[in-house]
């Protein structure tokens, strides 16, 4: 008679396997890169039916949802220079990160997609164009995120990356920069932009953009108080772990009356930010965001 330890052995032996079985019928590295590749080239020849997209395909651009054919789908020409693909297959989703060209203009975007049996069911789109404030669209190439990949102990968990990015965000929430587990001078880039650096790194050239001051590092975050409240709306979506990073979107709210140097209401902040993490701790940051005006109550839409 079979005892109850063995059947117990059995049956989660069962599951495993099945488990397995479910994780292989899943979108795995080359799938993903597949689709990605499938769905950007899409979008340049402004034709949704050259992506395979589920029938319920569900799109939002800058928060708000859009239909396939529209907005990107009909202004985007190529993507840029700078191209950065991240896949996850434990979530089955992977996003383009870099630069593309809209009407003879370099603009930021990051692209999100999810796979699901083979179709695109959902799309995610940020982009940053001048009229963000804060953007320097051909400066995204000057120092553009690393293409190097983590090796032995340099590569991280996806708790340990995950962790770093919350960290991150949480100090910026807090307004306190000791939260955030970070090498010392960690950069961060914003829209192309410059705006943390160690004092006298040696980094390369960049032309100065005026009312922009460039701060000590990643976690010099005094001062955030005046403009930031909450970062709501975490999401940690790809997490690509040969790339050594974690892709993250949130919504910057404000506090009450925060207003611009001009004396204009600040927006809402839709961001994506690229954390780039070695040995547990974030290496550098790069962020594409928009400043949502008109602002849209239900951002980011998912």
């Amino acid at each position: 008679m079979e005892t109850s330890f063995s059947f117990i052995f059995r049956a989660l032996l069962v599951l495993s396997l099945c488990t397995l079985g479910s994780a292989a019928a899943t979108c795995d590295r080359p799938c993903l890169a597949k689709a990605l590749d499938q769905y950007l080239t899409a979008i340049v020849k402004h034709d949704p039916a050259a992506a395979p997209l589920a029938p319920g395909f569900r799109y939002t651009e800058n928060a708000a949802v859009t239909r396939p054919g529209t907005g990107i789908w009909s202004t985007a020409s190529a993507l840029g220079q700078v191209q950065r693909r991240y896949l996850d297959p434990v979530t089955g989703q992977a996003a383009y990160f870099g630069q593309i060209e809209e009407s003879g203009l370099t603009n930021l975007a990051t692209l999100r997609i999810r796979v699901v049996d083979g179709q695109i069911t959902e799309g995610e789109s940020i982009v940053a164009r001048k009229s963000d404030g804060i953007f320097d669209g051909k400066g995204f190439a000057i120092e553009p995120p690393p293409q190097a990949r983590p090796s032995g102990a340099a590569a991280s968990s996806r708790q340990a990356m995950v962790a770093a990015a919350q960290s991150y965000l949480d100090g910026v929430q807090h307004h306190d920069g000791s939260r955030v587990l970070a090498v010392k001078g960690c950069p961060r880039i914003e829209n192309g932009v410059l705006t943390a650096s160690a004092p006298g790194s040696n980094r390369p050239p960049r032309a100065a953009i005026p009312g922009i001051v460039v701060l000590a590092d990643c976690t010099t975050l005094e001062g955030f108080g005046k403009t930031i409240a909450a970062v709501d709306h975490r999401r940690f979506p790809v997490i690509d772990e040969e790339a050594g990073v974690v892709l993250a979107f949130a919504v910057f709210n404000r506090p009450p009356g925060a207003t611009r140097g001009d004396g204009t209401p600040y927006p809402r902040n839709l961001l994506s930010e690229l954390f780039v993490v070695r040995n547990n701790r974030i290496q550098s940051i790069y962020a594409i965001m928009h400043y949502m005006q008109p602002d849209i109550a239900n951002a980011p839409g998912w």
